[in-house]
Order: structure tokens, then C-alpha cells, then sequence
């Protein structure tokens, strides 16, 4: 009889651990509820939680700003010591149906993380494929993968979102597996979609009552970030391009304290063994510093302007893995307009 108790309270005990009160009764965590909607990529699409979730941004850095919301959200759930975490990032991808399929097949084929995937959500506003490992060690130390969403909205742009959870989840993977694929089963559509068109957008220089005025191409966007403590803003323009597409650009305009030439000076190159080239910005004229960058494998255009009655420099730098690429952001730099 004493044996037969034991293995009785043995059952209860495992069955507590694999269940939670949270007012909804003792359920598994499975099976709660979703009734909280957040909007996840300032308004990309939506997804249902649990009550107790949270949306918390990621740091940059000590001394950074939160991770833009256009760019990533981050949204918690905890119960107990078990932690799960979604991560919607953009991709910056173009792409339809089948090439969200496509990149579900490649997790298949993964020797390293060998997935299953299966398509989750099929409307005419969004389609999404959710792949998930089959394969787990026996045991985690860390964050541990345990579901992979790719979505495609309307407007035939692609982002994705990982689920992962912490070691103490990992004791309940199972169970975590389902609750975040129930998450994702929810996802429906938002407010905002990508603008993919030709357009000018204004904004003010940080550190001046100045704007300036971006000519933005077709495909193009541009993120805007500024320091929390005052200390700078930034402007980084993306280029959204077909998974297929393995060339890249990055344009970034840095204004605020302290700015310098940052590829050139961490190259740790001589200004005389650079190529120095003619070019214009906000109607100035400006020596541009061109070369490449061995240890990013990219090529550099880079400088520090100062602005017109301003007394505020900025740094202009452009990077790419071809130097067609950099002729294109030449283009789009020269292309600014300053506004007193």
C-alpha cells in the first residue's frame, strides 16, 4: 500500500508540473487560451498569446537604442521558470507562395536542425509555412529552436519568426511545440503593408532644425533610429530583393555626436593608399574614400560631411559585395536634398 501511494504521488506531482493555474483553471500549457492579440513589425500582421504575455524590445547595446519595432518584436510568455520567446524579424525578401515553400524545404534538407514543414496559413492576404525540428538533443544549456514561421503578406514581402525556449522549457518541449504552433495558427493580417514604390519621405537631422529630403527607389526603404539618451540618430536604407538574389547593399547615414569613418578607420587604413573619388551631397562637394574591405569582403564608399550651416557632420557610408552595387547608392546618396 505505502508502494502504491508513492507511485500515486509520483503521478500528481508530474501531472502539476506539466500544468498551470493562471485563471483559466489547470490547464496544460498546450491548451491555454489566446486571447491577447499583439501586432508584431509595427502592424505587419498579428498573433495571439496567452494573458500573460509581454512584448519586450531587445537592447542594441548598453549604450543603444531598442531594437526598431519596423525591424523586430520580441514577445514573451513565462510560466514558473519556463520561458518561451517569439522573434519576428524582416527579411527584407521578396518572394510568393512558393517561395516561402522553397525556404520550408531547404529547413527539411538542413542536416543540421532537420525540420518537418507544413504549410500553416493559406488565405489571400497571408501565407505561411511552419517548419519544426524533429531532432533534439537529449538535453539544452541555452536557447533552443522549437518552431520556424516564414510569412508572406499581400504585399509579397517576407518575414520570419523563431520560437524558442530556455532550458527549463526545454523539460516540456513537447508541450511547447504545441502551444507555439497554436500561436502561430493565429497569425492574421495587419495594418501596415510594406511600400515597395518610388516616393520621397522627409525627416528631421538629428542635433538641427534641418530635414533631409530621400529620393528612395523603387524596392528600397529606410529604417530610422535614434538614441534614447540623445546622443545620435541614424538613417539605414534596405534594399528588398528576390531569396535568389545573392548581391547586397547597406546605406547608412549616421548624425550625432562623436561620428567618424567607421569602415575605414576599424580597416585600419592608410588615407593615402585609398582611392579618393569626386561626388556631391546636399549640394556639396565631397572626396569620397573608396576600397575594399578585406575582412568584411565588400566594397567601401564612405565620408564624414559636414552639413550646411549646421556646424553637425554626418557620416555617409555605403557598403556592397560588388561594385555595381555602390554606383547604386551613389545614386541614392546624391540624390538627397537638405531643407533649412
Amino acid at each position: 500500500m505505502k508502494y502504491f501511494k508513492k507511485i500515486t504521488a509520483t503521478i500528481i506531482i508530474c501531472l502539476l508540473f506539466i500544468c498551470i493555474g493562471n485563471g483559466q483553471g489547470n490547464l496544460r500549457i498546450s491548451d491555454l487560451k489566446l486571447d491577447k492579440k499583439f501586432e508584431v513589425l509595427k502592424g505587419r500582421a498579428c498573433l495571439n498569446f496567452p494573458d500573460k504575455a509581454f512584448e519586450l524590445p531587445r537592447e542594441s547595446g548598453i549604450m543603444g537604442p531598442a531594437t526598431n519595432p519596423y525591424l523586430e518584436t520580441r514577445i514573451i510568455f513565462d510560466t514558473g521558470d519556463c520561458r518561451m520567446v517569439f522573434l519576428a524579424q524582416e527579411m527584407f525578401v521578396r518572394g510568393n507562395s512558393d517561395t516561402v515553400l522553397a525556404i520550408g524545404k531547404l529547413n527539411e534538407q538542413n542536416k543540421k536542425y532537420t525540420c518537418k514543414a507544413k504549410t500553416l496559413t493559406n488565405t489571400g492576404k497571408l501565407f505561411s509555412v511552419l517548419s519544426t525540428p524533429i531532432v533534439y538533443p537529449d538535453s539544452a544549456s541555452g536557447a533552443t529552436v522549437i518552431n520556424s514561421l516564414m510569412a508572406k503578406t499581400e504585399d509579397g514581402t517576407l518575414f520570419r519568426v523563431q520560437v524558442y525556449i530556455n532550458p527549463s522549457g526545454y523539460k516540456q518541449k513537447q508541450e511547447f511545440i504545441k502551444l507555439s504552433e497554436n500561436i502561430c495558427k493565429t497569425l492574421s493580417p495587419g495594418t501596415r503593408s510594406n511600400h515597395l514604390n518610388h516616393r520621397f519621405e522627409t525627416d528631421t537631422v538629428f542635433l538641427t532644425k534641418s530635414r533631409f529630403v530621400f529620393d528612395i527607389p523603387e524596392n528600397y526603404c529606410v529604417m530610422y533610429e535614434y538614441n534614447p539618451y540623445g546622443d545620435f540618430g541614424m538613417y539605414q536604407f534596405h534594399r528588398y530583393q528576390y531569396s535568389s538574389d545573392t548581391n547586397w547593399v547597406d546605406l547608412i547615414f549616421y548624425s550625432g555626436r562623436y561620428p567618424d569613418r567607421k569602415y575605414f578607420e576599424s580597416a585600419g587604413l592608410d588615407s593615402a593608399k585609398v582611392k579618393h573619388t569626386a561626388g556631391t551631397f546636399v549640394g556639396k562637394s565631397v572626396r569620397w574614400l573608396e576600397f575594399y574591405d578585406e575582412y568584411r569582403h565588400s566594397y567601401i564608399k564612405e565620408q564624414l560631411i559636414r552639413l550646411p550651416d549646421s556646424g553637425q557632420d554626418v557620416h555617409v557610408g555605403m557598403s556592397s559585395n560588388t561594385q555595381q552595387g555602390i554606383e547604386e547608392l551613389t545614386k541614392i546618396v546624391e540624390a538627397v536634398k537638405f531643407e533649412r
